[in-house]
């Protein structure tokens, strides 16, 4: 009875074992399965991320994920913030800008802003004058333009609503800018394809690279960004930006329509002053070592027929005129035009935080 029972014992036994390690053998092939599963997930989502960003990398620029910070001061450092993944040349720039005639610009409306040039200090006979759409920068924030033989960069930040224009020869040599995929303040921060540096658009700072703390060149002229049929009234022989620019982009959805009617800013900013409204449009002017902002909504207010107006600011007499958001400052004794910059109050006031503030006088 006892050597039948631990026979049966025994049988059971081995049967239970046989399970046992089959069951081993099924649960060890499932993990090794998933695991080679997960595996070929993750090849197949990075070759993805690879190919994608092959898909915004320019012909003569190979995509940077490293950006050197070094020479950058730590303040700037913790004020960049990454825009765009991609790296550079997320946001494509126009290297061939075409410009057709008003008559040929029927993809503009009269209300559509435009970013409007008059290239009067060049010193050549022909003296062109541009308008680069906003709804087409939008899209690119970068033009890297031609004229009178001059080589320049025209370029558009959406989030802080500044239109810049700067030369872009460096060191004697023709260089390109692009969009970095960095912002500093919610400001387009750009760089060069020659040298690698980043460059700060709202001034035109070198940030890092070979180019940290030089300048680029600015103009005298006055960029105006006003609506097409004003600019059109005032320069009936302008040039406009053609929307022929080898992309295939929607131009009339305006990827910043939300944007543009709240007061919300993307990034965090390290200065926040509520003395005025974040998304009031400031024309900000700078006269020795301070700054002056002036508000549109006081601008609006001024009641003279041509609307110009004067203002004592920094020891300087300034004559300003302010029509049709036509904004120019000329200093009254030199009657010498003075440059200016156009943005949200929020970006005047990140980059120029003890900026003064016009108010306009009461009728």
């Amino acid at each position: 009875m006892d050597n039948r029972f631990w026979k049966i014992f025994t049988v059971i036994g081995l049967i239970l074992a046989v399970i046992v390690f089959a069951m081993v053998l099924v649960l060890r092939f499932h993990v090794i399965e998933s695991g080679t599963t997960l595996l070929n997930k993750f090849v197949t989502l990075t070759n993805q991320i690879q190919q994608s960003q092959q898909l915004v990398l320019s012909s003569t620029q190979t995509l940077r994920r490293e950006i050197d910070l070094s020479g950058l001061d730590i303040k700037n450092i913790e004020r960049m913030q990454q825009g765009c993944f991609a790296g550079n040349d997320c946001i494509p720039s126009i290297d061939h800008p075409k410009f057709v005639s008003i008559y040929q610009a029927n993809y503009l409306t009269d209300e559509d802003l435009v970013i409007g040039v008059v290239f009067d200090d060049l010193k050549k006979s022909d003296n062109p004058i541009k308008a680069y759409p906003v709804k087409i920068l939008n899209y690119h924030e970068v033009v890297n333009d031609v004229v009178n033989e001059m080589s320049v960069v025209v370029s558009y930040s959406p989030l802080t609503m500044s239109p810049r224009v700067f030369g872009r020869v460096i060191d004697g040599k023709t260089v390109e800018f692009g969009v970095s995929g960095m912002v500093l303040d919610s400001n387009l921060v750009m760089y060069d394809r020659t040298t690698d540096s980043l460059w700060n658009q709202f001034d035109g700072a070198g940030l890092t690279g070979p180019k940290r703390g030089e300048k680029l060149m600015t103009f005298t002229v006055p960029v105006q960004l006003v609506r097409w049929v004003d600019w059109v009234r005032m320069y009936p022989k302008t040039v406009v930006l053609s929307n022929d620019t080898g992309f295939n982009d929607n131009y009339d959805v305006n990827l910043y329509a939300e944007y543009e009617k709240k007061s919300d800013v993307y990034y965090p900013l390290e200065h926040v002053d509520h003395r005025l409204s974040p998304k009031d449009i400031v024309f900000g002017v700078v006269v020795g070592d301070k700054q002056k902002a002036y508000p549109e909504t006081e601008l609006q207010k001024i009641i003279s027929k041509d609307g110009e107006f004067t203002d004592q600011f920094s020891g300087t007499k300034l004559k300003l005129t302010y029509k049709k958001k036509f904004f120019t400052v000329v200093d009254a004794q030199t009657n010498k035009s003075l440059p200016f910059t156009i943005s949200y109050y929020f970006a005047w006031d990140a980059f120029y935080p003890s900026s003064e503030i016009y108010k306009a006088p009461s009728p």
